[in-house]
């Protein structure tokens, strides 16, 4: 009897020990911090948008259509943005937040490659500090992008192989939210 004991407890210290509770915790987390970093430097790039508003509108005011986009694009991405890291598991919110992304980096380079018309705006040192602001907020959203979207496929493999997925049903843990 004793012996039977002790083989239980030693076998049902293995499947604990195993069970993957600890490696969904830590998927979890990757996500989470990946997330994070693709909302504050949204946010960031955000921040810059009326700078550059500013500075366009001031070399050059006829191009009131292009400038309007770009506010209306930060406007529906700040609408979007995400309160926090764990509402992008919500599948409509985060659709709601990358549609806003995309659509700011393409009012944003449509302003930028209209500046090529004026001259004095292409002059402006100001202008130039912005341009290269709001491209390499561009480049680094994308890669934050491309890591949340990698932390999410692990988090979604961990909880969904067996044994993993009993572990993860006991612990509440569901699908989080892909791109589409």
């Amino acid at each position: 009897m004793q012996t039977r004991r002790a083989v239980f407890l030693l076998l049902a210290a293995s499947l604990v020990s195993g069970c993957g509770y600890h490696q969904i915790q830590a998927e979890d987390e990757q996500v989470l911090v990946t997330a994070s970093e693709f909302i504050e430097l949204s946010r960031r790039r955000l921040d810059q948008v009326p700078n550059l508003i500013q500075v366009v509108q001031t070399h050059a005011p006829s191009e009131r259509e292009t400038l309007s986009r770009v506010s209306q694009a930060r406007d529906s991405t700040a609408e979007h943005m995400p309160a926090t890291p764990e509402s992008l598991g919500d599948q409509d919110v985060l659709i709601d937040f990358a549609r806003g992304n995309l659509e700011l980096s393409r009012a944003v380079d449509r302003l930028l490659v209209v500046s090529e018309n004026y001259p004095a705006l292409k002059a402006d040192a100001n202008f130039r500090d912005l341009q290269a602001q709001m491209e390499e907020a561009g480049g680094r959203i994308d890669t934050a992008e491309l890591r949340y979207v990698e932390a999410v496929k692990a988090y979604n493999a961990e909880i969904g192989s067996l044994p993993n997925r009993i572990v993860a049903m006991l612990m509440g843990a569901r699908p989080k939210g892909e791109f589409h």
